[in-house]
């Protein structure tokens, strides 16, 4: 009997949607066939961008109640209005697609620059609020081998993975990712097997982290082979193996100077701060933790000095002192 009378609703709503439908001009039938393409609530700009759709024929689906119209100003279908759109259209699946993968890798990609700075809660949100978008588009990029920039997308996911803990998510992209590159034999393959390793070592499955580590250690660019000694000195301090971290962190602090990167040397700092702390030597953790902190707040690196501003605050708790221990704290919150 409910089988029976849910495909009578599902009829039914059918023939109303068909009834709008007989209703709607030329030019808001070819929009809103297009729609189904967006997973989640959407922009005026994204749908100008990947279906060419106007602001006044959305606003003419919505009058038309076929749009939901938020009241942050994006546009949202029902699911079953979703498909009802995806049935109607009659153009090439696979060409709009790709015009909404393209269209979410680089907004991603425009948001490297950004991402870490004192507006990175705006950014974090605009990912939150298209999160199925935002994957499906490097998905499909990355499924189908497509030429677009996905160095940029795929950092600026690294980080929202990161902050949000998508651990998960983070390897199973990351791996995509490292697949594609490696059958194209394509250098940034190795700084994915970075990533793709960092995750493995966040969800706990080291065994399987360390040896992607090792072979992006082999890259002949120092701020990969950096990163790679960074996630692996991380790794061997999670397992108590504090001299093979140590060693690790140093190596990852002498190839990020080499490369010259203000941002990968202070994670070096850090990492090595965080192993000497661990080898209850709080002179020396103290000294990098403090050089971290400095290089971090004139890159503007946030995360980066957060955590390091939490470290000190702690190793000066283990030493007794607790006033520099609580300025560290109300630092961090700030």
């Amino acid at each position: 009997v409910s089988s029976h009378s849910g495909e009578r609703r599902h009829r039914n709503l059918r023939t109303v949607f068909s009834s709008s439908w007989n209703l709607l001009t030329s030019g808001e039938r070819r929009c809103f066939s297009t729609l189904w393409v967006f997973r989640s609530p959407f922009s005026t700009c994204a749908a100008a961008g990947i279906t060419g759709s106007s602001p006044e024929v959305l606003g003419a689906l919505c009058s038309k109640s076929l749009v939901e119209n938020s009241l942050n100003g994006r546009y949202e279908l029902h699911p079953l209005l979703r498909e009802y759109s995806r049935n109607m259209f009659n153009g090439d699946y696979g060409i709009l697609e790709d015009r909404h993968s393209e269209y979410f890798c680089g907004e991603l990609s425009s948001m490297v620059q950004e991402i870490n700075t004192s507006s990175s809660s705006e950014y974090m949100e605009t990912i939150s609020r298209s999160y199925p978008d935002f994957i499906a588009g490097v998905k499909r990029a990355l499924d189908k081998g497509m030429d677009l920039p996905l160095k940029g997308a795929m950092k600026a996911l690294r980080i929202y993975f990161l902050r949000r803990g998508l651990f998960l998510d983070g390897s199973e992209i990351f791996r995509k990712a490292v697949d594609l590159m490696r059958s194209r034999k394509d250098p940034l393959c190795h700084e994915f097997m970075v990533d793709l390793g960092s995750f493995l070592g966040k969800l706990q499955r080291y065994d399987q982290a360390i040896p992607f580590m090792e072979k992006a250690g082999l890259s002949g660019d120092d701020l990969v082979r950096s990163r790679a000694n960074y996630e692996s000195g991380v790794i061997y301090m999670r397992t108590g193996n504090l001299e093979r971290a140590e060693e690790k962190m140093l190596k990852a602090l002498e190839y990020a100077r080499t490369a010259g990167d203000p941002g990968t040397e202070a994670s070096a700092l850090a990492g090595l701060g965080d192993t000497y702390n661990h080898l209850h030597k709080p002179e020396k953790a103290e000294y990098f933790m403090k050089q971290a902190i400095g290089i971090s707040r004139r890159n503007g690196n946030l995360m980066t000095l957060f955590s390091c501003l939490v470290t000190l605050s702690n190793i000066m708790y283990n030493g007794g002192r607790y006033e520099e221990a609580l300025s560290y704290a109300v630092k961090a919150l700030e």
